[in-house]
C-alpha cells in the first residue's frame, strides 16, 4: 500500500509539470500596421496578442467561432450585433483560441485588428 501511495504522488506531481502541448503563436503587427494575420492550420493553437485598455479587438476569419480570454482568463464577449468584435477593458496579454464551425475544418485565413 505504501508503495502504491509512492507511485501515486509520482505520477500526480509529473502531471502537474508535464508541460501543455497547445502551440503558442503571438500576434505581431508590422510597423503602423494595426492588424497582424496567421494562414494554415489553427488546430491545438493559442495566440497572444497585447493590447491596451480601450481598444477594439476585431477578428477576421471565415470558418471558426474565437473564444476570446482577458489577462486573468475570462472570456471576452463579442459585442452585441457585430460578428467578433471585442471591446478590451484591461491592458495585458489576451488569449484566443479557434474552434472550427461543424465539418469546416481548421485551416483558415484569419487576421487580428487592433484600434
Amino acid at each position: 500500500m505504501k508503495q502504491m501511495s509512492k507511485i501515486l504522488l509520482a505520477a500526480s506531481l509529473l502531471a502537474l509539470t508535464t508541460p501543455s502541448f497547445a502551440k503558442v503563436t503571438p500576434i505581431k503587427f508590422a510597423k503602423g500596421s494595426y492588424c497582424g494575420s496567421f494562414s494554415g492550420n489553427y488546430a491545438g493553437r493559442t495566440f497572444t496578442l497585447g493590447l491596451g485598455a480601450g481598444q477594439t479587438l476585431e477578428i477576421r476569419n471565415r470558418y471558426a467561432n474565437p473564444i476570446v480570454r482577458d489577462p486573468k482568463g475570462r472570456k471576452v464577449y463579442h459585442e452585441a450585433g457585430s460578428e467578433w468584435v471585442y471591446f478590451i477593458k484591461t491592458k495585458g496579454t489576451y488569449k484566443i483560441t479557434l474552434h472550427p464551425f461543424g465539418n469546416e475544418g481548421t485551416y483558415d485565413n484569419i487576421t487580428f485588428c487592433a484600434y
